[in-house]
């Protein structure tokens, strides 16, 4: 409970808790009379609740910093009793890095909220092991696959000697530590609700995706005393950072990859650009047409990222293939590759990623490829997918980060894709986003971009859209209104 002094701003509090949204208002609000009521009028998606005025906890430090700025001032009074520890886990695992140590500590000395960025291949698993470990409370540990949810039970049996209850991809177990995907976790917490099954803490794996709608909903329907998001990428935009933060908060405990990569932690990564020769042909109004032309079906760049992959191949590396559209696979011609897509049963994808690690599958090429898979021995990773996603973009090259015996770096390769004007806005946006993110990117890639002639013509006629339908909702209301006067 929060106590304030002086008169607060409602207004203002509920602004700074609320994000506008009109894709998710309208799922929102079903009814089709409420939706035609409000036309294009969308109102915004509030996470202050009256009546008593209530908000997510992870906005706590929002809302003081707006009352403060109305010279209110305000405290935290009464917080829940901290939960007693049920279990004892013994440590099984191997010895934690200092760094691991330091985070978990960190963490709990700033309170029992929070998001622990730690990169790609800085052990995760083991730093939220540690996390349960210390805290000897019943935990919901969520991920975003199912192959995470195998492989994280396995991780937990190796460093707590515990066999995790494990929930997705049709697994429906209960333990002291159970996993469960984002996908199964309204009916998990519906299952869990009869069986009484109630955690006191709650981790969430990659949690930038508390951001979407339907994950941060069932994460607010778990009342836990502790709650810690990890991420290597925890830095969202727009709504999906306002949702992230009323999950998790802020930051409160950071690992630097830089740090890693110095104490030989993590492997060095090398940026190779790819120029893509050919334009695409024709006018290309919608961004699917675009994509398919530019990426999917365009000949020089498919046999650019074959020649890259038999390149990567005669290093001696192991090499992921990344792309983002099933229809891609038609059009590369990858004969070492082994495909992962997802339509698989997880426990096919788990024999393939086994194969790859003991070295008899040296490609691995597919859409299920980016978050949390533990493939030390990747050594090359190609990103044929395209688009301009930051997130995206650096979870993909954060599985060529984990050191392996015999492996010096990796070597990350994208294209330079002027194929289309978009294309190479969107190849822009990801060649800086790896310089800012401390990569090195090689010289001349990295150009002023200005908006094409094609694009200034797209948003002319969304203009004129919006407009058009201004005017046709101001003659409506004026036909209304000539009605009533009749």
């Amino acid at each position: 409970m929060t106590k304030s002094e002086g008169e607060v701003p409602w207004d203002e509090v509920n602004e700074v808790c609320s994000f506008a949204d009109a894709q998710l208002a309208r799922q929102l609000y079903p009814d089709a009379q409420v939706r035609a009521d409000l036309g294009e009028q969308w109102p915004p998606i509030r996470l202050l609740k009256d009546s008593p005025k209530t908000f997510p906890l992870g906005l706590l430090k929002r809302v003081q910093q707006t009352l403060a700025e109305y010279g209110v001032r305000s405290e935290v009074t009464e917080t829940p009793d901290e939960p007693p520890a049920p279990f004892t886990f013994a440590w099984k695992g191997p010895e934690p890095r200092e760094y691991q140590i330091e985070a978990v500590d960190k963490a709990l000395g700033s309170g029992r909220i929070g998001i622990i960025k730690v990169p790609q291949g800085g052990g995760k698993t083991l730093l939220a092991s540690l996390l349960v470990k210390r805290l000897g409370l019943k935990t919901l540990w969520v991920v975003h696959s199912t192959d995470l949810v195998r492989q994280t039970a396995n991780f937990i049996k190796e460093y707590l000697g515990i066999k995790a209850g494990m929930y997705g991809g049709g697994r429906k177990t209960f333990g002291s530590i159970t996993v469960v995907t984002a996908q199964s976790l309204g009916k998990f917490i519906d299952e869990a609700n009869v069986r009484e099954w109630i955690p006191q803490l709650l981790l969430e794996d990659e949690c930038h995706h508390a951001g979407a709608w339907k994950t941060f909903s069932n994460l607010m329907r778990i009342k836990t005393y502790y709650r810690y998001g990890l991420s290597a990428t925890p830095e969202r935009e727009g709504s999906d950072q306002l949702l992230l933060e009323a999950a998790y908060g802020h930051v409160v405990s950071e690992v630097e990859r830089e740090f890693l990569q110095e104490e030989g932690f993590l492997a060095p990564i090398t940026i190779r650009a790819v120029q893509v020769p050919g334009k695409t042909e024709g006018a290309l109004a919608r961004w699917e047409d675009v994509y398919q032309a530019a990426i999917v079906r365009h000949e020089p760049r498919n046999q650019a990222i074959e020649d890259a992959v038999r390149s990567l191949l005669d290093e001696g590396r192991q090499v992921l293939v990344d792309i983002n559209e099933l229809s891609h696979l038609e059009t590369l011609d990858i004969p070492e590759a082994i495909l992962v897509t997802g339509q698989e049963s997880g426990a096919v994808r788990a024999k393939i990623y086994n194969l790859f690690r003991n070295g008899k599958v040296q490609v691995l090429m597919g859409t299920v490829l980016r978050e949390g898979l533990d493939l030390p021995s990747v050594g090359g990773v190609v990103l044929a997918g395209g688009g301009k996603s930051k997130v995206k973009l650096l979870q993909e090259i954060g599985r060529g980060f984990r050191p392996s015996a015999g492996k010096d770096d990796c070597v990350v390769v994208d294209f330079v894709d002027e194929q289309h004007s978009i294309t190479f806005e969107h190849c822009q946006s990801r060649f800086k986003a790896l310089r800012d993110a401390g990569f090195e990117v090689p010289e001349g890639v990295i150009r002023d971009v200005e908006v094409s002639s094609e694009d200034e013509a797209l948003e002319d006629i969304e203009a004129i859209r919006k407009q058009q339908v201004a005017l046709a909702r101001k003659l409506r209301s004026r036909g209304k209104q000539v009605q009533e006067d009749d």
